[in-house]
């Protein structure tokens, strides 16, 4: 048996945990899932009006996919529960005899080497005939040829149709390595990929032809309609250039198709058309009694060319019965020995056209009749021995038409009824069938040679956009996704699933326009799969044994063993009787008998000894038996001991994994100990057809765990990709993944299967373990064709950063109402992963900028001040900034469509106000959010419409305070704009970087600001003048307001009170400290001692008890001669000052 090699295909949406386990081996801790290879692949498959078979295999549940873009009026129908064409083997050798090939034509040698034979012709060289006269035709080979103008010819169909191997030098320009013909059309198909070795197979059935190399559909083609395929020789041609083949196999046949088969045991019957009476099954016959006459159901319609046979009984002397045929233009007369009568008519072929009869005079009972129709020629045998050989006459043409049987009261017993169509007039052989039609909407049809009947609709699809589509049927229900989403479902009814799904059948995809394309077919062979792009994942169809498993029998009677199932935790026990040396049998561990199944399972022993387990599977006997200690298990087949692996023992009371595995004709068993390295046990042919697992308990009981059976045998075991259980990532159906918002890779890769394997690039340049995903990043499994586009949430434009322009082409998406999420990045924007985005999904982007602190701005106003230098703030104070936006229309030639500014500054240092964002910029139509958290605010325009915008420039856009804590003190903070992201009205969008900042220093007196001076001192005065002594460090003013250096004061009235200041002035990184204490200063006339504003006698008289020490006088007031000092000389020039002024 040749193994095939893998095709593939994924979809990660479905995560079976206990359909993986782990492999102990060169790789340990590597988690494994069964996986199975496509029957059909191809990259890229055109279809046409006539339909395309999808490879030689049969049918019943299958997994289709195929990606697929949606044209107006145009649709794809996939054909299921076809027919298969009979065909037999004509042709088979593997030359390991030193057989070769014989040259018909043209010169050259054909040779046994090595045992395989090597084809060159001197110039050219044509082989003998494979075969002859065959139209439909399975063949294959090995093949090698590595000259570059290999130039090797396949002929099928009499040379109607020609495969060509082309050298790299004979595929010429275009790369046509591999070159299908039709001859009779001209038209040709072509593969462009190197072909030097592999193996060919050709299968073309009616007018579908496939080509497959190493498995893989390389050429798809369809006859045209108005072409017939037609019947030839199978030759092979080489010219110089030698080619080597090997392995050949040719299986063939005229067209001929399965349409009816029934051997009856299973109870079935015909029904009844016309006419009464009864139709019943009897011991695996059918008995034919008409209450008068009757008629049965069609076993075919508008049949022309066929092979009929049926076991007949004639069970009354008077029975006269008929097989009605080509629509009942041909009947065939079954009569008994009275209803023969004197002519011995027991047997009367007629052509009710012609009148025409031919009889056979003897019993045809207990014997097998076939009747042979092919053209006008037609045949009739009896147990083989041909009875009739009949030919219309030329002025009679044959029809077509359905083929049913009649009956009178005498009864008719039948048995085996075979049919089978060779089908030389309609390419759409598949008539009558079911179909999946896939258009602008999804559509199940039954497809008769009168017409179509619909049977169910739904699914509308969008013209021009692409799909990736999966049909799947299992059992009698079809499914239809497109891109993940389930779109169609519909359970067959019975009587169409009678019809056409009772057996397997052939898969075929035809178009309702010539040319239509897909890419990435694929066809799998069972409905259970999560489907990958580089494997198919087999899902469990189940994980315990059946609701109804049971003991079905013990060895004592009325016997005390037991089964248990906790179907939550997905477990269950057996336990024996309690009788000494008692033994229990139980039920199958499937719900039916299987051609095909996997299941595994760890199974341990309550008992270390005298403990004996039989499994029961595929015809075989599995032993574990402990007897004083565990003993090597052993098979048997009923009758003799087999050999099978030895290395462990009996698993006694420790857990040991079993895997029971049947394919087709092959029963093989693993063996090892659970979490252990896998160990194969047992491999043999296969006794039974389909078979079920069963064991017999005897002493002890048995418990079970982490069962899983498998509808299919899996091709090999792969490294399962996808994330772990519970993991915070979404891995979509159509090959997109989600993560959270900075995940590095090292983190993702900790919470997926197999993370070592695994690799990631963003615009091409690999990441590091430290790296961050972001949207757009590609993810790949080491050794796998499979790819996953990530959007990590919210990120839409995979900047690593969640910002305003992600939020506004989020609000675009929402607002766009698209039903269908296309990209990586549209799909980041659905941050809850339900498909479509909505206000809620708008907000959680909202808060993924602003922080779980957000506010709407309500306030509108003006600039208090404008920000920018260097200030300083006294604990307590607060603080006003004012942002400004540039002009970008003058600069651009755009608007601002959405805006957001993030400012910082230590947030220990300052806090934000409450509520104090104010509006500056007048902009209509916006939404203002803003979020806060400790030294930063986050502001955010969100336009409410597409035509919102800011077109404000250069003047405030927005202000906002900031308090000073009362205990802060020392030290400095700034406010910065650390990011201006601008999103303009055509969606481009304008990161600004910017260093834009006001810094602002905190005071402290003794740190960074100078201590409280003193109060100053007066050191002169006149009338107009003060002069205040000087403090090294200080600066002087009059209003605590206005600083000088220098502590003379100019300019002053007489009569005016002042108050002088000093301070110590900001020097060397020093702010300048507080004002003291005001020294006032109340400037009068010389020698107006008493104050009154004028000079006269009453200052004499004061001056003279100053002198007494009656008052204490100013020193400037008394002081009438500025020497510093108030004595008999201030009196003296006083009184000259009157006599002046007198």
């Amino acid at each position: 048996m040749r193994m095939k090699k893998a095709a593939a295909i994924i979809s990660a949406a479905i995560l079976l945990m206990n359909g993986i386990f782990c492999v102990s081996s060169a790789e340990a801790d590597i988690i494994t899932a069964p996986v199975t290879d496509a029957s059909f692949a191809a990259d890229e498959l055109s279809l046409y009006k006539n339909a395309l078979e999808l490879g030689p295999e049969r049918f019943s549940d299958f997994n289709f996919s195929a990606d697929y873009t949606v044209k107006k009026e145009e649709k794809i129908s996939l054909v299921f529960g076809a027919a298969p064409y009979k065909c037999e083997k004509l042709y088979d050798c593997n030359f390991n005899s030193g057989e070769t090939l014989g040259i018909a034509d043209g010169n050259g040698e054909i040779k046994n080497t090595n045992n395989s034979i090597v084809l060159k012709g001197a110039d050219w060289l044509k082989t003998q005939e494979l075969a002859e006269n065959i139209r439909d035709i399975d063949l294959s080979f090995d093949f090698a040829a590595w000259h570059e103008w290999t130039n090797f010819r396949v002929y099928l169909r009499g040379g109607q149709l020609m495969l060509n191997i082309c050298g790299r030098s004979a595929a010429g320009d275009n790369k046509r390595y591999l070159v299908l013909k039709n001859a009779e059309t001209g038209s040709e198909v072509f593969y462009d990929k190197p072909v030097q070795n592999g193996r060919i197979r050709i299968y073309a059935v009616s007018g579908s032809v496939n080509v497959f190399l190493d498995d893989k559909a390389v050429i798809n083609y369809a006859y045209p309609t108005a072409t017939k395929p037609k019947s030839g020789a199978v030759y092979f041609t080489v010219t110089e250039c030698e080619v080597t083949l090997d392995n050949i196999d040719l299986f063939g046949g005229c067209g001929e198709k399965e349409a009816y088969n029934c051997d009856f045991s299973g109870g079935e019957t015909l029904g009844i058309a016309d006419g009464g009476g009864k139709i019943e099954n009897e011991n695996g016959k059918i008995i034919l009694q008409g209450s008068n006459w009757l008629r049965t159901n069609d076993i075919a319609t508008d049949t022309f060319n066929f092979e009929l046979s049926f076991d007949a009984w004639v069970n009354h002397d008077w029975t006269n019965s008929f097989v009605c045929m080509r629509g009942g233009q041909l009947t065939l007369n079954i009569r008994g020995r009275l209803a023969a009568g004197n002519d011995k008519g027991c047997l009367i072929l007629k052509n009710n056209s012609t009148d025409e009869s031919l009889l056979y005079g003897e019993s045809i009972s207990g014997k097998r009749i076939r009747v042979s129709a092919t053209g006008k020629k037609v045949e009739v045998y009896a147990d083989e021995k041909r009875v009739f050989d009949y030919s219309y006459p030329e002025t009679c043409n044959p029809e077509s038409g359905e083929i049913n049987f009649t009956a009178t009261e005498c009864t008719l017993a039948l048995d085996n009824i075979k049919l089978s169509v060779t089908d030389d007039a309609d390419l759409y052989r598949f008539e009558p069938c079911l179909l999946v039609n896939i258009g602008e909407r999804i559509t199940l049809t039954e497809k008769r040679t009168d017409g179509e009947t619909e049977l169910a609709s739904g699914g509308v699809l969008d013209c021009g956009s692409r799909y990736n589509l999966r049909v799947i049927r299992l059992d009698r229900k079809i499914t239809v996704y497109a891109n993940g989403t389930l779109i169609f479902t519909e359970n067959i009814a019975p009587k169409y699933a009678d019809a056409y799904l009772k057996g397997q059948g052939m898969i075929d995809i035809y178009s309702s326009a010539d040319g239509s394309h897909t890419e990435n077919v694929r066809l799998y062979n069972s409905a259970e799969l999560e489907i990958r792009a580089s494997y198919a994942e087999m899902l469990p169809i189940a994980n315990n044994v059946p609701s109804d498993f049971a003991i079905a029998a013990q060895s004592v009677p009325n016997g005390d063993a037991a089964v248990s199932a906790d179907r939550e935790k997905e477990v269950f026990g057996i336990s024996s009787p309690s009788a000494l040396n008692a033994w229990a049998k139980t039920s199958g561990f499937f719900e039916n008998a299987v051609k095909n199944v996997y299941v595994r399972f760890d199974v341990r022993n309550s008992r270390p000894d005298w403990s004996y387990d039989t499994f029961y599977f595929g015809g075989y006997e599995f032993h574990f038996d402990c007897g004083i200690s565990p003993d090597a298990p052993w098979v048997s087949d009923g009758e003799n001991n087999l050999i099978c692996s030895s290395k462990y023992k009996s698993y006694g009371v420790e857990y040991y994994t079993l895997e029971f595995i049947k394919s087709d004709d092959t029963v093989t068993v693993y063996y090892y100990p659970a979490g252990g390295e896998r160990e194969l046990f047992f491999s043999g042919g296969c006794i039974d057809n389909k078979t079920n697992l069963t064991v017999k308990k005897q002493q002890g009981r048995l418990d079970f765990k982490n069962f899983v059976l498998y509808g299919g045998c899996p091709a090999r075991f792969e490294a399962k990709q996808g994330a772990k259980e519970g993991a915070d990532i979404s891995f979509l159906s159509d090959g997109y993944g989600a993560l959270p918002f900075k995940t590095t890779l090292a983190r993702f890769k900790s919470r997926m299967l197999n993370g070592n394997k695994i690799t990631a690039y963003i615009n091409g340049r690999r990441l590091s373990d430290e790296d961050y995903i972001y949207t757009g990043t590609e993810i790949c499994y080491e050794g796998y064709s499979d790819k996953w586009r990530i959007s990590t949430v919210a990120d839409l434009d995979g900047n690593g950063k969640i910002d305003v322009s992600d939020l506004y082409n989020a609000e675009r998406i929402r607002n766009s109402r698209a039903a269908e999420l296309t990209d990586t990045y549209s799909k980041s924007a659905d941050t809850d992963h339900d498909g479509i985005v909505t206000e809620k999904d708008i907000a959680l982007i909202r808060k993924s900028i602003l922080g779980g602190n957000i506010s709407k701005c309500e306030k509108n106003g003006n600039s208090g001040a404008a920000s920018g230098g260097r200030q300083a703030a006294e604990p307590g104070d607060t603080a006003l900034i004012t942002v400004s936006l540039r002009d970008y229309s003058a600069v651009y030639g755009k608007t601002v469509a959405a805006l957001q500014a993030e400012l910082c500054w230590n947030g220990e240092k300052a806090e934000y106000i409450h509520n104090s964002l104010s509006d500056l910029s007048g902009a209509e139509d916006f939404e203002i959010y803003y979020g806060t958290a400790l030294g930063k605010l986050i502001v955010l325009y969100e336009p409410n419409s597409g035509t919102s915008s800011i077109t404000k420039g250069t003047e405030n856009l927005f202000s906002f305070e900031l308090e000073i804590p009362n205990g802060a003190s020392g030290g400095s903070f700034e406010v910065r704009l650390t990011g201006l992201t601008a999103v303009f009205g055509d969606g481009t969008v304008l990161p600004l970087i910017s260093d834009a900042r006001s810094g602002f220093d905190i005071l402290e007196e003794g740190v960074n600001k100078f201590t409280r001076a003193g109060r100053p001192t007066l050191a002169f005065r006149d009338e107009n003048t003060v002069l205040l002594n000087k403090v090294y460090g200080c600066e002087y003013s009059t209003n605590g307001i206005d600083w000088q250096e220098e502590p003379l004061f100019n300019g002053l009235s007489v009569g005016t009170e002042y108050s002088f200041y000093q301070r110590y002035a900001a020097h060397e990184g020093m702010y300048a400290g507080n004002a003291s204490e005001p020294l006032t200063v109340t400037l009068y006339l010389r020698g107006d001692v008493d104050r009154s504003g004028t000079l006269n006698s009453a200052d004499l008289c004061f001056l003279r008890k100053i002198l007494l020490g009656i008052y204490e006088g100013g020193q400037y007031d008394a002081d009438v001669d500025r020497n510093g000092k108030t004595d008999i000389i201030d009196l003296i020039k006083l009184k000259h000052i009157l006599a002046e002024k007198d």
